[in-house]
């Protein structure tokens, strides 16, 4: 299986976002996708390479759990220092589109010496989508090379993405980001987005590379990747207590176009063949 590692990409200026802006051109039909704005709490779930702290404190002698090193924080007018504009990243705040985005998700990290440390954040099931997203993937071949802590969720991202986006917040550390996808043969890829070595929020974009096969002459012809996991991986001599940081909105700019042919509505054949009725079969 391949796993392949795509160079350093660019950081986007921030710019205001809407939940899908549509531009049709001949055979296209690209729109900017809301996929995730991490409204939902205890939809992700966070792990680590084998160095992590006992605690974020020091002082602390007992392990706690992973969970306890990611959390969602909510925007809240009346509490001082979360009105939503301190809160959101500005170019989600000034989108009149997007005022339903209250929520943000920070992460903390902390290892006991220094190394290529990283933290992965993975989906999980409490996601609920009219496009699918979280699931149990069945592509996952037994030869699947993966991280030791990868698991098998993932978010299926609509149509034939160009380019997924993130807010993230950075303090100036020299630590990487990534994305991890699969595509519908079951190969794996990591995409660099850069480092998170700037201060405060910025748009960064992770474009996907055309050789990742998203679509097959069979029907049905469009073939979604898969979103399995972020991963921020530390430079080796990078300190390695203290890290923390903020995502908010993971959209796509993505090509939705799907020819019309005589008959194309069959293709929906799990529709016709009443595939969700399956346990009122009678024997």
């Amino acid at each position: 299986m391949r796993k392949v590692m795509i160079g350093g990409l660019s950081l986007l200026l921030l710019f205001n976002v809407n939940n899908m802006m549509s531009q049709r051109t001949q055979n296209k039909d690209i729109a900017y996708i809301n996929v995730d704005g991490f409204e939902v709490k205890g939809a992700w779930e966070i792990h680590f390479s084998k160095f992590r702290s006992l605690s974020w404190r020091p002082e602390d002698k007992e392990r706690v759990p992973n969970k306890r090193w990611i959390k969602w924080i909510k925007s809240d007018a009346k509490k001082p220092g979360f009105a939503r504009k301190y809160i959101v990243p500005p170019g989600v705040y000034r989108s009149p589109r997007l005022k339903d985005e209250l929520t943000i998700l920070s992460v903390r990290a902390a290892w006991d010496r220094k190394d290529q440390n990283w933290l992965a954040l993975m989906p999980n099931n409490k996601r609920l989508s009219k496009q699918q997203m979280g699931g149990t993937d069945t592509l996952v071949h037994k030869r699947y090379a993966k991280d030791e802590l990868s698991g098998k969720q993932y978010i299926i991202l609509p149509g034939r993405t160009h380019t997924v986006y993130t807010f993230l917040w950075g303090m100036g550390y020299n630590y990487k980001i990534e994305v991890h996808v699969q595509d519908y043969e079951g190969d794996y890829y990591i995409i660099q987005g850069g480092y998170l070595n700037f201060y405060g929020w910025r748009n960064i974009s992770f474009k996907v590379p055309k050789y990742i096969k998203q679509e097959s002459r069979h029907l049905p012809r469009v073939r979604p990747v898969k979103f399995i996991q972020y991963k921020i991986v530390a430079d080796a001599d990078e300190l390695n207590t203290g890290f923390y940081t903020y995502l908010d909105y993971l959209h796509t700019r993505t090509d939705v176009y799907e020819k019309n042919f005589f008959g194309s509505r069959l293709t929906k054949d799990d529709y016709y063949w009443e595939e969700k009725d399956k346990s009122k079969d009678k024997k």
